[in-house]
């Protein structure tokens, strides 16, 4: 799926037509072009290298690795396997360099949690979590991440768990105002820091701005990205006082949308910095 710095911009046109299939009746356009892209990627690979990458996204290190595997076969006269995919069940990539770095969404590295904050308790225990500007006490076992435990112990569900990798940004809550992946954070090391998820954003039946634009823009479709990429844009409005185009794509660019095309994302975000500047 490509992200907002990979999808040309595209014109959404949103269609009312009658579907007995489906509630509403509107069918939007954008997911057709957008899903092509992977494949259509892959094959230029194939057709320039000879390799086949099996796993999306194809970066660099993944085709790398394909390329190495297939060179040590050749010259271990063991064959190579069919379209580049391995033989067994097994990492794709090599391990990426810098494992103490996490990237956020929106592509800037953050310091691991491996390396600079408490990993949490090791055994069962009452952690204080600060979540939405409220105290909230919660027993937490080794290893439960963020995104579980605002899930599944406290109930916010407004947080979608995604693909669990920390790819995807769907699970994109902010701490202590910066986009982090929850599905990457354990929920023992939030301890101490001001969490804040989709369900804080509204005053009571009063939407955020941020989410007012989005609704007058049209830039939802299915839904399941947009808490995480409404939060990623909050905290970008936050960091600058000006914000073009580009500068927006690559603020989401950490949160994927195989609906909109990103079009109408980046036009609600920018009317909605347009609106704060006055």
């Amino acid at each position: 799926i490509p992200t907002a710095l990979d999808a040309p911009r595209l014109v959404p046109l949103i269609v009312e037509a009658e579907y007995p299939g489906g509630p509403f009746g509107a069918k939007g356009f954008a997911e057709q072009p957008l899903m092509g892209v992977a494949p259509a990627v892959i094959n230029a690979v194939a057709d320039a290298l000879g390799v086949r990458p099996m796993e999306i996204p194809a970066t660099p290190e993944r085709v790398l690795a394909l390329l190495r595997r297939e060179t040590a076969g050749t010259q271990t006269g063991v064959p190579p396997t069919a379209c580049g995919a391995p033989s067994a069940p097994r990492p794709v990539s090599d391990p990426p360099t810098g494992l103490d770095d996490t990237i956020r969404p929106g592509g800037e590295l953050l310091t691991s949690a491996v390396t600079t904050i408490p990993l949490g308790p090791a055994t069962p225990a009452d952690v204080v979590l600060t979540v939405n500007g409220v105290e909230r006490k919660v027993r937490v076992s080794p290893g439960e991440t963020l995104l579980f435990v605002l899930r599944e112990r406290l109930r916010l569900t407004g947080t979608k768990e995604g693909c669990g990798k920390g790819e995807c940004g769907a699970c994109t809550v902010l701490l202590d105002g910066r986009p982090v992946n929850a599905c990457l954070v354990l929920a023992g090391a939030a301890a101490g820091s001001a969490i804040t998820t989709i369900e804080g954003l509204a005053a009571g039946d009063e939407l955020h701005p941020l989410q007012r634009a989005f609704v007058d823009h049209g830039a939802v479709q299915c839904g399941f990205c947009t808490p995480g990429v409404v939060l990623a844009a909050k905290a970008l409005l936050d960091e600058h006082a000006d914000l073009d185009e580009a500068t927006i794509r690559r603020g989401i660019a950490g949160n994927l949308c195989r609906c909109t095309g990103y079009v109408r994302i980046v036009e609600a975000i920018g009317a909605a910095a347009r609106e704060r500047k006055g």
